[in-house]
């Protein structure tokens, strides 16, 4: 803009200069989050259409294939919940255990037992496992250690120093139950257990006479969503 005297004489010249850089970086965050939530919204609505359409596969009645819906999209959204408490960043190994526990209506009970040190996950391992413990607590519930009234669940993890890394081993046992003999066909759960699991490392799935074991090695860097190194021992 030119600056001129009372006589409309030019004598210089006015430049104005504002910073947008705030603006910009708040549209670039919002593009950001608008991707991402089209993102984690067509992955939810696959694992949605997924669990609906193998649940009512091997449903045998209406109300059965209700009553499994219902109950793996609860325990889908119970994650969901546990990562939005951390603005959908990470979830810890034992708020998953707990979270998943609490969502069968066994939370407090001394029949299961956790105990490992502390492991953030990333989201889409959170969810993994959210949903591979529901799959084994409803089994347990139903068929197995927690079937009765003696058996227990013991859910144990740890992390190894390898020559490529850490490793998370995690391991699941069911004792006191029915004894436990293989199926002859593998359901949706056990398809679901072993498909999700593999993402992450190679599962070892055991029908021992004592109960059923589980076992999975798999890299920690694979997993884990860590802003340092602090591990903190917990135990359930």
């Amino acid at each position: 803009m030119a600056l001129k005297t009372d006589q409309d004489k030019a004598i210089g010249f006015v430049k104005i200069l504002r910073d947008r850089t705030a603006e910009r970086e708040q549209a670039d965050r919002q593009r950001l989050m608008m991707h991402e939530l089209s993102h984690r919204m067509k992955n939810t609505l696959s694992v949605v259409q997924s669990i609906a359409m193998q649940s009512m596969r091997s449903a045998t009645s209406l109300d059965d294939a209700r009553e499994k819906l219902m109950s793996r999209i609860t325990a889908y959204s119970r994650a969901h919940d546990i990562l939005l408490q951390k603005q959908w960043l990470s979830a810890t190994l034992k708020n998953v255990v707990e979270t998943a526990t609490a969502a069968v209506g066994w939370e407090d009970s001394y029949r299961i037992q956790w105990n490992g040190p502390t492991v953030t996950l990333g989201p889409e391992a959170a969810l993994s496992f959210s949903m591979t413990l529901h799959e084994l607590l409803t089994n347990a519930c139903k068929y197995g250690a927690l079937s009765n009234d003696v058996g227990r669940v013991d859910v144990d993890w740890v992390i190894e120093r390898y020559e490529d890394g850490e490793h998370l081993l995690i391991s699941w046992r069911e004792t006191g139950g029915p004894e436990v003999s293989a199926p002859t066909q593998n359901g949706f759960g056990s398809r679901l257990i072993s498909s999700t699991l593999r993402m992450y490392g190679n599962p070892v799935i055991s029908f021992e006479p004592s109960g059923l074991a589980l076992d999975i090695d798999m890299p920690l860097s694979k997993v884990e969503f860590r802003e340092d190194l602090a591990r903190i021992e917990v135990s359930g």
